[in-house]
């Protein structure tokens, strides 16, 4: 998983007062205590527990949300190019994913991977007009296909459907360099660590008409194991469902207890998390 410690610029959150709009809710006074500690361990290759290579479960209970990939009153899309998302739906608290406050901030330790994953537009290579070998044969044709299926299911089911399939797809390789592939890059060698499979789920769902401000590459800490992780977190009506390399299965946020977020990019937004506490 991640190799780079996630402290530099981190330590002062510790103790922060804030008065935030993202806050509002919040009794005050608080502070806010900061999501990690200074001790990374990080986890080796062979100490990565593989999750079942099956399809995640699908909860019949939970309704299409059409307005990402189709009208609201249809559960299919007559078009991959539906509209987009707009990012005025969504404020500083939507970020405040795993039961944390998201702090908007100029720049973290991962900013210049963010910034060279995302600052080129990669939908094109997932899309049904790329007709390179790249696009139309090997793990990246494939890829391909499955987000060109996952957008004529609804929502849930087409983020199941793109989570399975970069999981069942990719291998788990930890680099030694922390770096952060580009789906290209990650297709072409069929493997990656935990941030290369949220960034590829990611231009997946970029792809197929998702706003990039509702996609968020969340780098936490899995207190359970004490090892650092990157998912991916997708803003649905509301609901924060959670694309993980450990597991084919999709859930909300509220699932993870033992999630707790460092740091975080959205489109061109960066935060940084912490847990609301009154202070003593």
């Amino acid at each position: 998983m991640l190799k780079t410690k996630i402290i530099a610029g981190l330590v002062g959150l510790a103790g922060l007062f804030v008065s935030v709009p993202s806050l509002a809710n919040v009794a005050a006074p608080l502070s806010l205590r900061p999501s990690f500690d200074g001790d990374a361990n990080w986890l080796r290759g062979n100490q990565i527990v593989t999750s079942a290579r099956t399809l995640a479960t699908i909860d019949g209970a939970i309704q299409p949300w059409g307005l990402w990939i189709a009208p609201a009153t249809t559960e299919k899309v007559a078009s991959l190019n539906a509209p987009k998302f707009t990012s005025a739906h969504l404020d500083s608290s939507t970020y405040g994913v795993f039961g944390s406050v998201a702090l908007p901030i100029s720049a973290v330790p991962a900013s210049k991977q963010w910034r060279s994953i995302s600052a080129t537009d990669y939908t094109l290579q997932f899309g049904a007009s790329c007709h390179t070998v790249a696009c139309s044969t090997g793990i990246g044709g494939t890829l391909g296909r499955a987000a060109r299926m996952a957008a004529t299911e609804n929502a849930f089911e087409g983020l199941a459907l793109i989570n399975s399939s970069v999981n069942n797809l990719i291998k788990y390789r930890a680099d030694g360099a922390d770096h952060w592939a580009t789906p290209v890059e990650t297709a072409a060698r069929g493997a990656g660590d935990c941030e290369d499979f949220a960034i590829a789920k990611m231009w997946l769902l970029r792809s197929i008409g998702y706003a990039p401000e509702a996609l968020q590459l969340v780098v936490l800490k899995d207190t359970r194991t004490g090892y650092y992780h990157a998912v991916l977190a997708v803003h649905v009506n509301g609901r924060n469902y959670i694309l993980d390399n450990m597991s084919n299965r999709v859930s909300t946020d509220a699932a993870y207890a033992n999630y707790k977020p460092i740091e975080s990019f959205a489109g061109d937004r960066t935060f940084i998390h912490g847990f609301a506490t009154k202070p003593s």
